[in-house]
């Protein structure tokens, strides 16, 4: 007599979603040191040192974004007019060029604009005006699997313009 078979059936694999990728929106600070056009380029100078950083955006008083300066560029405006420094201003020294994305773009996105722009910090804009950044550690963090600055980090203010 022949065994009865018996018919396994495997239940429906259910597939988990795919992983949406990280955006801005996740990596950015959205805390982060501005400059006002008007302010004196020694003040700008006394910032950097203060603060430990080497750049921050330019924004007018609606917190829309007008540029951005660096250390480089007050060096680059301190060699040009030397003795006329203190009468400059950042709007000045500004480089009026930026390197932005919106909050939706993705982290592959924001590496792929920092490698062909040459630059480690991106700004991240909605309707011309700043809602935060994303710098080279943050994007570094995410590929380390968090989003999230150390305690360590969080505190030195040397990983971008953060407060």
């Amino acid at each position: 007599m022949p065994k009865p078979t018996t018919t396994v059936r495997a239940k429906s694999a259910r597939t988990a979603p795919p992983p949406q990728p990280l955006r801005a929106r996740d990596l950015m600070e959205k805390d982060v040191i501005t400059i006002g056009p008007e302010v004196p380029i020694t003040e700008v100078q006394r910032l950097f040192v203060e603060d430990e950083i080497h750049g921050a955006p330019v924004v007018d008083e609606d917190g829309r974004v007008l540029g951005v300066i660096s250390t480089q560029d007050v060096l680059r405006i301190g060699q040009e007019y030397g003795e006329r420094l203190a009468d400059l201003t950042a709007a000045d020294a500004m480089t009026k060029d930026l390197v932005s994305a919106g909050p939706t773009a993705t982290a592959a996105e924001l590496a792929t604009l920092m490698t062909q722009q040459r630059v480690h910090r991106i700004l991240i804009v909605e309707d011309r005006t700043l809602v935060g950044i994303v710098t080279s550690f943050d994007l570094l963090r995410a590929l380390q699997g968090t989003t999230r600055r150390s305690p360590v980090a969080a505190n030195t203010r040397k990983t971008g313009y953060s407060r």
